[in-house]
């Protein structure tokens, strides 16, 4: 709605609907979900890959504005740093070098997504030994060394998407259907074997609620069903 795309959630108008991969409220709860994985949190890096034209830059930093204000009101600094490509990407890790965070919250894109910047951010987080957080459980958490990833259940979008499919193909106008917010966001975490690698003091409430520090898992499941329109 903000970059105009649609008229509003519930008559889309056009010929558009869908659904959406953002909860409102969930960029705010990163912030929260790192503190309490690092209680001593004092400086969270926001590296994101979320820019045009890839992305609505009205879309990407409602997101950014709604993490800035927690970290903000938690006393948690929150330098950024946008990348558009891999040139992007080394600047921002030698600056980021420098600034020393005490995490790093990394969005998915793009350019993070390429094979050669998921192996050029697991050197740097194993050779800075820090923790990194993601928005979504995909090939940069898995493979950059991701311990934790807070997220919308694309395994629901799946399903839904094929409910808006069946409905369409039965005559249904897509501008006539409302855009679906997302129901269930999955907070998952991947804890490497020696979580003392990273020399980061990780909260006991996270790691207790994690089970096996060898496994990726879906451990908690938050019911979004009463989120209102952004």
């Amino acid at each position: 709605m903000a970059a105009g795309i649609v008229e509003s959630l519930a008559r889309p108008g056009r010929n558009i609907t869908g659904l959406r991969t953002y909860a409102d409220g969930l960029w705010e709860k990163y912030v929260e979900l790192v503190r309490e994985l690092l209680p001593g949190l004092r400086t969270l890096g926001l590296l994101s890959d979320y820019v045009p034209p890839g992305f609505v830059a009205a879309e990407t930093e409602y997101g950014a504005r709604e993490m800035r204000a927690a970290a903000k009101a938690l006393g948690v600094a929150l330098p950024e740093w946008r990348v558009t490509g891999d040139a992007d990407l080394r600047s921002a890790l030698a600056e980021i070098e420098g600034v020393r965070p005490d995490a790093l919250f990394v969005t998915g894109g793009p350019t993070h997504a390429q094979p050669r910047n998921i192996a050029r951010l697991r050197e740097f987080l194993l050779r800075r030994r820090l923790a990194m957080v993601n928005d979504i459980p995909g090939s940069v958490f898995r493979n950059a060394g991701g311990v934790m990833a807070y997220a919308v259940s694309f395994q629901e979008v799946a399903a839904r998407t094929a409910s808006f499919i069946d409905r369409i193909l039965n005559g249904a106008l897509p501008g006539e259907l409302p855009i679906e917010q997302p129901t269930k966001i999955e907070l998952v975490r991947k804890l490497p074997r020696n979580v003392d690698s990273l020399e980061v003091e990780l909260s006991g409430t996270i790691e207790r609620e994690g089970g096996s520090n060898e496994a990726l898992e879906v451990y908690g499941t938050a019911d979004h069903r009463g989120a209102q329109a952004g």
